[in-house]
Order: structure tokens, then sequence, then C-alpha cells
């Protein structure tokens, strides 16, 4: 930037100008895996990329990688697409592979990574694992069957603590005993000093008729991570935050989009399921999420958080909504405002406002009855049918209305605001709600069933009734 100044002793005038330089060094672009990629098949046979010269210039290049998998070079090259062989893949491995090229007188120096895709049907004991225990999920609380469903393994094990990987890299989740499935997951927080897991496995088929059971295998110090968290969740999840972060942004753990934090919000340890957030109600403290998958069309929508009401303020509190600046057209889960309009006060719905009176579905209760505690709060649009609010997995009677076709690709600037509503509407919209806040997921295309609620409730609730640990076993 260069700025030129002018004055004639009375005004001044200041003009700033700007220019890029053009580039000079080679160009390397388009890689192949992408850069970061993820779950690449082990029979990978090339690495590929594209090379470019600015000024047109004839150019060497070699290419390396690390673990050693294959390398190549080459030299007075134009123009194009290069590939390279390689062979030997690891599963689960991570491997960065280095483009330096020269057009004889600038070079340029390029990274680039992947990792190997896991290894899905095999006998861990045979891999490195040297212990495993048994997991048994209790049928009696599973609502219905479910398939590919996101368990919460939650516990305290001393065993975990010394054996592991210092951050549980090695933990890994198996379908039965011997050769069998790996069942995708994800770690939300390890503490390698006292065992403490909270992880989040999606077993493939939960049976309402009979205890599910699976396997946790720790204990090989030399494997690389086997987490898999985008995996955890189905592909109608378009957003899972589980607020275990201890400052800064809220990463989605199905890769879509993470929450921008606005404010200063505490990090808290105490929250439902590890780590929470907590909004103090005073000061403008949120997080938003802004992106187009979130213009819903007319797809069912399910809404999940685990929330705790510190009080009954006088404003109503957003835990979640999706909508414009303006408030209209937008899906949310609220509680009332304590004069809230026609005896509401207090109460918690959820909405699906296409004009001001939507299609909004109360709580039987109001007053103090939803404060001082943590309440599994879920807001159901099955377009064409039904707006239901469910309180801790159970539907409440009363609180359905029709779920109009309502296209909310009207919204002028749509908004995922987690703590706080839009901008506008006066006192109807506060600073920020003064609540704790846990485990945010959004599904698209999706109305979840009573059964996946119920289940879900059940489970994150109780995990240690939910599902209980065998002794522990040794590998041969």
């Amino acid at each position: 930037m260069w700025q030129v100044e002018v004055s004639d002793g009375v005004n001044n005038v200041a003009t700033a100008f700007t220019f890029t330089t053009e580039p000079v060094a080679p160009i390397v672009s388009n890689p192949v895996p992408e850069d970061g990629a993820r779950y690449v098949p082990v029979d990978l046979s090339q690495l590929s990329f594209h090379l470019s010269d600015p000024q047109g210039d004839l150019m060497d290049y070699t290419v390396e990688t690390s673990p050693d998998i294959g390398s190549g070079s080459g030299f007075g090259v134009g123009e194009g697409t290069y590939n390279i062989d390689v062979s030997n893949l690891d599963f689960s491995q991570e491997y960065k592979w280095f483009v330096n090229v020269t057009d004889g007188i600038h070079w340029k120096h390029k990274v680039f990574s992947f990792q190997a895709d896991h290894n899905m049907v095999f006998d861990p004991f045979d891999g490195g694992w040297q212990y495993r225990k048994k997991i048994t999920i209790d049928h009696t609380l599973i609502a219905g069957d479910l398939s590919n469903f996101p368990v919460l393994v939650s516990t305290v094990d001393s065993d975990l603590g010394d054996k592991a990987q210092d951050d549980g890299d090695d933990i890994l989740f198996m379908d039965g005993d011997g050769v069998a499935t790996r069942l995708y997951h994800e770690i939300e927080y390890f503490d390698d000093s006292s065992g403490e897991l909270v992880a989040w496995v999606n077993v493939t088929d939960l049976a309402s008729n009979q205890d599910t059971m699976l396997y946790v295998y720790y204990g090989n110090p030399s494997c690389c991570s086997q987490q898999a968290p985008e995996k955890v969740w189905d592909s109608e999840y378009v957003g899972v935050w589980h607020m275990g972060e201890s400052s800064g942004n809220i990463i989605d753990s199905t890769g879509t989009k993470d929450g921008v934090v606005v404010g200063s919000p505490d990090y808290q340890e105490n929250g439902k399921i590890g780590n929470c957030i907590y909004f103090d109600g005073d000061d403008v403290e949120y997080f938003d999420i802004v992106d187009e998958i979130y213009k819903f069309n007319s797809e069912d929508v399910t809404l999940e958080i685990w929330v705790y009401f510190v009080e009954n303020r006088n404003m109503n509190e957003p835990p979640l909504y999706f909508g414009d600046n303006d408030n209209l057209p937008s899906l949310a889960i609220h509680k009332e405002r304590s004069e809230g309009p026609g005896g509401s006060a207090g109460k918690l719905f959820s909405h699906n406002r296409f004009s001001q009176e939507g299609d909004i579905a109360w709580s039987s209760d109001g007053g103090d009855t939803h404060v001082g505690h943590w309440i599994y709060l879920v807001g159901r649009f099955e377009r064409g049918v039904e707006t239901s609010l469910w309180i801790n997995g159970q539907k409440e009677p009363d609180a359905a209305n029709t779920c109009h076709n309502n296209n909310l690709n009207g919204a002028s600037q749509f908004l995922a605001r987690i703590g706080r509503a839009g901008v506008g509407g006066g006192s109807y919209m506060p600073n920020s709600a003064h609540i704790y806040l846990d485990e945010v997921r959004v599904s698209k295309n999706m109305a979840r069933s009573g059964a996946w609620l119920s289940t879900s409730y059940n489970n994150h609730d109780d995990p240690s009734s939910f599902l209980s640990f065998g002794p522990e076993e040794t590998g041969p």
C-alpha cells in the first residue's frame, strides 16, 4: 500500500493506493489426495499435483513422503499435472508429502498431509492392543430398535489411565471380541491421570429386546489416533457442538461449521456431559453459526440441547435460535419471559414461526419448574405434520401444532444463534440468556423419532446405568 497526502495550507487530502506484485515462483496446486484428507484408501497408488510457472519457465521438481511410501522427480517440465507412484500404506497412518520445485531461479516448497483409512474388520489383539473390556448396554433403556446411534460412553477407569496412551489415541471400540468390526468413535474428553473418559460411539444396531455388547480396547503404545469424529454422526446431523472447549470457538464434530464466540462466556467443567459453556445473562454473550446449510426449505428439522436455566428472568431466553435479524421467519427453542402472554410465564416452547403467530408448542408447566436443573430440550419440526416440544425424552402432551411447510430461505440474513435470538424486537430479545449450555445438535431432513429422543435422554442423563463395564481381559 502507498499513500499520497496533499495540502493547500487549509485543506488536507490523503489517498491510499494498493497493488499486488506478480508471483514469480512456481505454483503447486490441486493436490490429490486433498491436503488434510482423511480415510484415504490404503490401496492408493498415486499422488498427483499441478505445476505452473507465472513466466512460463520450465521447472524441476522432487517429491518425498514421510513415512516413506514412494518418491519421484521430474526435470525440464512445463505446466501440467504430475503423478508419483506410492504403495504399501498402513491403516490409520498419517502421511506427509513434500513437493519442491524450481524454475532455475525461484523455489517453491509445499507440504501436504492425509490420513489413511482405518482397518474395519480385524482382531485388535493381533494389531498390538493388549487389553480390552466388555461393555453391556441395558436393553430396557432402549426405547426402540435403532441404527447408527451415537452412544455416550462416560466412565472413570484407572485401567484406562494407567495403560492407554496419554491422549487416548489408542482407545478403540469394536462390535465383538476376536475378529470383529470397528465402531467409529469420538473422544470428547480423556484424563490420563484419573482415567476419566467421555466418548461417543456409533453403535450400528441397538436392540430393544436384548442387551447390546461391544468392546473397548486399549494399551497399544505404537498406534496412531483411532478416532473418526465426523463418522460418529449420521448424515442428517448438520451440527454437533459438545461445548468441550476450554476457550476459543466451539468446534462442530460433524466438520460442517464451527461456532464463532461473541463476548466472553465462561467455559465450565461441571457440564451435563463433560465441559459446558456459561452465559451470565448480563453481557452480550452467545455464539453464531452462519452458513447456507441452515437455510432450511421444507425439510424436517430436529433441534436438541441440554440447558440449565439459572433463574426465572423477566425476558425471553432462547437457548437455540435459527432465523434472520428481524426474527421472522425462524425456528427456535425458548423459555418465555416471566410475565409471558396468555399465562405462559416461565413456560418452555418451540416455534416454527413463519408469521408473528406461527406454530408454537408450549410446555405444560411454567414458573420456576424449569429453573435450577439440567433439561434435555428438543424442538421437533415435521413439515406439514407437527411442531412439537420434547422435555427429557418425553413429548409434551399438549404441545403440538400443525407444522407448515414454510420456506426459511426467505430470511434476509439467516443466523444459527445459540444463547441469543435476533437483534430486533425490543424487550422481546434479551442481550443474552442466563444459562449453562451443553450438547447442542441440529438434524436436517430428519424429525428424530420418539425412540431416538427417549433413548438419548436415558443415555445422557445416567450413562452409568445405561451401560456397564466388565473386568479387564488381556491378549493372548
